[in-house]
């Protein structure tokens, strides 16, 4: 009785902080503007993925430990 109580909850804290994960590897994290050869000026935009490329392994792993907690 106990255990599946909590099993939704627990379940939906973990696809929230898959989605938290990947939202956050997709969302662009800062903007630089760079000299480009020629006199200009170009803006290169660097996504979460980019920075820190290990969330999308660990939201993966977030979506795996439903599987464990439901097992």
């Amino acid at each position: 009785p106990g255990r599946s109580r909590l099993l939704g909850p627990v379940c939906a804290g973990l696809v929230a902080a898959a989605a938290a994960l990947w939202g956050g590897s997709q969302a662009v994290w800062y903007r630089v503007t760079e000299a480009v050869p020629g006199g200009g000026q170009q803006v290169v935009e660097v996504t979460g993925a980019q920075a820190r490329p290990a969330f999308g392994g660990v939201a993966l792993l977030a979506l795996a430990g439903v599987a464990g907690v439901v097992a």
